[in-house]
């Protein structure tokens, strides 16, 4: 994340949770600030920037490697809105708001966006919130606009707004006047990209619905029976075991019938004895999300609360709704 502005480049150090402004003909360190918090959005004006960062807290995960993680207030939700000053050293919070990743600074003002809540009604377009703050982070109107604000821009009074338009299937950009007023918004729905859009690869050979169930079986044994690559945040790496500690696969068969085949996941729990098991059926089409289902069958909605059937010396798990 990087913002530049007048004669200093302001970068964010994401590890130890700085936010350090630059010479920008140097590159030397002219002042840091210390907020720890998850990096949003960054803009600059002369020798202040203006810092949109998730509230975290640091912690130490059960296997010693200190960690960070966002805090949830249900009383106090939003992302923190602070102000570095470089030339006094000065660092303020300007308040907690409901701030999506896209802001834009214009001379004197401050365009912030946000989502409101979103009913999710077929073919509609959420509302995004397009809120204008002073300097010192207070608002001074804010409009509705339909559709996603999924960037922003602002210069010379003006505000440009690009967004996914759920209606459409397009993605629209919005030209506004500094009072807010839409001057004019175009589609490129139109646009014809095929002149720059690389072919598809070749198509292989047609599996045939058996073929394809078993390929997903031997790719979901491999999934669930060996460690899993994990990545942090700062770029450090580990192994983890495939859906948890507690989990050891015994087999992953296919069963059902030539027209409806099913993957049967057998397994053992917490050092238990008892051979569990899970189906699920293959899909005509698209992905096989087996070994995700798995990890969220047993983890979020937890094998305590399975319905249990025993056949064949497996006690079979399911949950109600599935």
């Amino acid at each position: 994340m990087i913002a530049a502005s007048a004669d200093l480049v302001w970068v964010v150090d994401d590890e130890p949770a700085l936010v350090v402004a630059l010479d920008g003909g140097s590159l030397e360190r002219v002042a840091q600030f210390r907020h720890l918090g998850g990096p949003k959005a960054l803009v600059a004006q002369g020798a202040r920037a203006w810092y949109v960062a998730t509230p975290e807290a640091e912690h130490v995960d059960e296997h010693g490697r200190p960690e960070r993680a966002t805090v949830m207030r249900l009383d106090d939700l939003g992302d923190d809105l602070l102000r570095f000053d470089a030339g006094t050293g000065g660092q303020e919070r300007l308040g907690r708001r409901r701030i999506s990743p896209e802001i834009a600074l214009d001379e004197d003002r401050l365009w912030v966006s946000s989502e409101l809540p979103d009913d999710d009604s077929d073919g509609e377009d959420p509302t995004s919130s397009l809120e204008c703050l002073d300097l010192d982070g207070r608002g001074q109107f804010h409009i509705e606009r339909p559709g996603q604000i999924d960037a922003l821009a602002a210069g010379d009074g003006m505000v440009w707004v690009a967004g996914f338009r759920r209606s459409q299937q397009a993605h629209v950009t919005a030209a506004l006047s500094g009072d807010g007023l839409v001057l004019g918004q175009v589609s490129f729905s139109s646009v014809d990209l095929r002149p720059w859009t690389p072919p598809p690869p070749p198509r292989g050979p047609r599996l045939s619905r058996m073929a394809r169930a078993r390929a997903i079986r031997d790719a979901v044994e491999a999934d669930l029976d060996q460690p899993q690559q994990a990545w942090g945040r700062f770029g450090d790496t580990w192994e983890v075991p495939p859906v948890s500690a507690e989990f050891r696969l015994e087999r992953v068969e296919l069963r059902g019938t030539e027209r409806e085949p099913e993957i049967a996941v057998l397994f053992r729990w917490a050092g238990e004895d008892e051979l569990f098991g899970l189906k699920y059926g293959v899909p005509r089409r698209g992905e096989a999300y087996i070994s995700v289902y798995v990890a969220e069958n047993l983890l979020a909605d937890g094998i305590e609360t399975a319905v249990r059937e025993v056949a064949d010396g497996v006690t079979w798990l399911s949950w109600p709704g599935d």
